[in-house]
């Protein structure tokens, strides 16, 4: 009996043919993979924008449909909240004058369209709607349009403004 040397210095046995005997082989395996984390990412925004009014107009809408853009890995299902300055959950904020005279413009933030539109605050959270909008991301870009009201525009001039954080929770 012959003993050839196989892999990793196993020994094959023969009986006798010589060349051409097959070593020994030993298989394993191993995990090819990868890991997609929920993600969201806001890619743009748009200031909501009410344009020159006249002192004597009331119930004023925002122009155009202000989106904010984002991108959230695909399925990942998002409740987006918005939060003016003054901490108003229920999307209600005031904008203040750049002249620094004392009056503040209420305006009220909306998911839909129109002065009696659903109002848009920040009670969403991860787990609950609450009064933020949903969504469920494609891995591609989506957009959510915000809207705006102010009930009159009886201000002195000026130029007002306010800041709202968008939360996305996922």
């Amino acid at each position: 009996m012959t003993s050839v040397a196989g892999i990793n210095g196993n020994c094959a046995s023969s009986s006798g043919s010589g060349p051409g005997v097959t070593p020994t082989q030993r298989m394993n395996t191993f995990y090819v993979q990868a890991n997609a984390p929920t993600k969201c990412l806001i890619n743009s925004k748009s200031n909501v924008d009410f344009g020159n009014t006249p002192s004597s107009t009331n119930n004023i809408e925002s122009k155009g449909t202000n989106p904010i853009n984002l991108t959230c890995t695909n399925g990942t299902v998002y409740n987006i909240g918005l939060a003016p300055s003054n901490g108003n959950k229920d999307g209600a904020g005031v904008m203040k004058g750049s002249s620094g005279n004392s009056d503040m413009v209420p305006y009220q933030l909306r998911s839909t369209a129109g002065l009696s539109g659903t109002p848009w605050g920040n009670t969403a959270t991860s787990t609950n709607l609450g009064n933020g909008v949903a969504g469920t991301g494609t891995g591609s870009a989506q957009n959510q349009s915000v809207y705006a009201t102010v009930p009159s525009a009886d201000f002195k001039p000026d130029t007002y403004s306010d800041i709202v954080t968008i939360n996305v929770n996922y």
